[in-house]
C-alpha cells in the first residue's frame, strides 16, 4: 500500500501545483487590493449598497461593511473556499477512477494487493492532497494577508475558518469519490460531482437570498460553517456530525462499490 501511495503522490504532484497556483494567485489578487479596498472602504460600501443583494450574495460581500479588517478576510475566505472545494470533489471524483480513464485498472488491481488496500492508499492521496490546500491556504493567509490585516487579532479566524474549511473539503472529497464509484464511466462520475457542487453553491446562494430558512442549511456543505458565523460562534457541533458522517458514509460506501464492481479496463 505504501507504495501505491508514493507512486500516486508522484504522479498527481502537477496537478497539486496547479491547484496551488490558483490558491496563491488568489491570495496575491487579495494582496494587491487590500491597501486601495482600507482606503477607499467608505466608497466601496457605497457602491455595494448600489448592487442587487443577489450580486452580494454571489460575491462574498453580503453583510460587510469593511471597517473591520475581519470584513476582508471574510471575503477572501468566500473565494478561497470555491477554490479548495472545487479541488476537493475534482481530487474525489479522480483519484480512483483515473485507473478507469487511463486503461490502467486491470494492471494496478491485478497485482498482490487487495482491492481494499488499493482503495485505502488512494484515498489517503486524496485525503493529502486536501490537507495540503487546506495548509497552503492558511500559510498564505498568515504569511501574506496577516501583516496586512493587523495581525494578531485575527489570527485566531484565519485558525478556526480554516479548520471549517477543511472539514467541508473532505465531506466534498467524499462527495466526488461517492460519485465515480456509482457511475462506472469516468466522465459521467466526474460531471456529477461538479452538478453536485454547483447545486451546493445555487442553494447555500439562495438560502442566504431568502434569509429566514437557516434551519435549510444542512442541505449544502456551503452552509455548515460560513465565515461571518464561525467569527462569531465558533465551530457548529451539529454540523461538525453532519460532516463527519457524510465524509465517512461516502468512503465506506466507496469501498463498498470498488469491493463489488467490475472494473473498466
Amino acid at each position: 500500500m505504501r507504495t501505491i501511495f508514493l507512486k500516486d503522490i508522484k504522479l498527481t504532484r502537477k496537478s497539486l501545483l496547479i491547484w496551488l497556483t490558483v490558491m496563491f494567485i488568489t491570495a496575491g489578487m487579495a494582496v494587491l487590493e487590500y491597501p486601495m479596498i482600507a482606503k477607499e472602504a467608505d466608497t466601496l460600501v457605497s457602491t455595494l449598497g448600489t448592487l442587487p443583494r443577489i450580486v452580494r450574495i454571489l460575491f462574498g460581500v453580503e453583510g460587510l461593511n469593511f471597517q473591520q479588517s475581519t470584513d476582508f478576510y471574510i471575503t477572501m475566505y468566500f473565494w478561497y473556499c470555491l477554490v479548495v472545494f472545487t479541488h476537493a470533489v475534482y481530487v474525489g471524483a479522480t483519484i480512483i477512477a483515473r485507473e478507469e480513464r487511463d486503461r490502467t485498472a486491470e494492471y494496478i488491481f491485478s497485482k498482490s494487493y487487495k482491492r481494499s488496500e488499493i482503495v485505502t492508499a488512494k484515498i489517503l492521496v486524496g485525503i493529502f492532497h486536501v490537507a495540503v490546500m487546506a495548509l497552503a491556504t492558511w500559510v498564505v493567509n498568515v504569511v501574506l494577508l496577516l501583516p496586512l490585516l493587523e495581525g494578531e487579532s485575527i489570527l485566531g479566524i484565519i485558525n478556526i475558518t480554516t479548520l471549517g474549511m477543511f472539514v467541508t473539503q473532505l465531506v466534498f472529497f467524499g462527495i466526488g469519490l461517492f460519485c465515480t464509484a456509482v457511475f462506472k464511466i469516468y466522465r459521467l462520475g466526474l460531471s456529477t460531482a461538479m452538478m453536485v457542487l454547483l447545486g451546493s453553491f445555487v442553494a447555500a446562494v439562495t438560502i442566504e437570498y431568502l434569509g429566514n430558512v437557516a434551519y435549510l442549511n444542512f442541505l449544502t456543505p456551503f452552509r455548515y460553517f460560513p465565515a461571518m458565523q464561525v467569527v462569531s460562534e465558533g465551530i457548529s457541533l451539529i454540523y461538525l456530525l453532519i460532516s463527519a458522517a457524510i465524509a465517512g458514509g461516502t468512503i465506506y460506501l466507496t469501498y463498498r462499490s470498488y469491493n463489488k464492481r467490475d472494473l473498466l479496463t
